[in-house]
């Protein structure tokens, strides 16, 4: 397990932006196929900021995916991938793969587990992009709740308002960096909660330091 890495600052949006940016630069100029996955939620602003950095970029080689999604209609209002769109998120020559097809949702998790599942396997480098609630949940993986034990790369299930579409913990175990975007002060006790061995169903968070980098940007 990888321990996390917590890089606390005054302006921990800019900073994370600009580590993401540095490192999907150094890949893709090395000429690597990478896989970024970004989330929904709070940490939208610094995807939005890395997008923007990418501008005039070579990013033909960058593969984006989400990691997590709430099932609907194709950008429905409480879509993530809707959300970032709205935010004003666009890479230019990028590859993008939303998890809603405009599909029944049963099909639609099987189609999206085996586009993840590509992606990760035909990458020579991922990095994950998340959030981390004060519950210490993850993506979709809500505490106590079948996705925490999912075997699958991308599990659906019925959590609180949503139908919730998810990475599990064994994809994320295939990511080869984590980085995370969590601040204010609702969030201490479960970020310092993360540096000791809580079971994946109390604080599914757990599963990121199962990722090959773990950096948690804080305030």
């Amino acid at each position: 397990m990888t321990q996390p890495e917590f890089r606390t600052t005054e302006n921990p949006k800019e900073e994370a932006s600009e580590y993401i940016v540095s490192v999907l630069k150094e890949h893709l100029t090395n000429g690597e196929k990478v896989l970024w996955l970004v989330p929904g939620g709070s940490a939208i602003k610094v995807a939005v900021l890395v997008a923007e950095s990418l501008k005039d970029f070579d990013c033909s080689n960058l593969s984006i995916s989400l990691t997590d999604e709430r099932y609907g209609e194709v950008e429905h209002s409480d879509s993530s991938f809707f959300q970032l769109k709205k935010a004003g998120f666009k890479v230019d020559g990028a590859h993008l793969y939303p998890a809603l097809l405009g599909k029944e949702k049963y099909e639609t998790i099987k189609e999206y587990d085996e586009i993840l599942k590509n992606l990760i396997s035909e990458s020579d480098y991922s990095l994950g992009l998340f959030g981390i609630g004060a519950d210490g949940h993850t993506a979709g993986i809500l505490p106590s709740s079948p996705a925490v034990d999912s075997q699958d790369f991308i599990f659906g299930y019925q959590g609180g308002n949503y139908y919730r579409i998810t990475t599990t913990p064994k994809s994320i175990s295939l990511i080869d960096e984590v980085v995370v975007y969590a601040v204010g002060c609702e969030k201490k006790e479960t970020l310092d909660k993360l540096k000791g061995e809580s079971s994946l169903s109390e604080q599914p968070a757990q599963a990121l330091k199962q990722a090959s980098r773990f950096i948690i940007f804080n305030d």
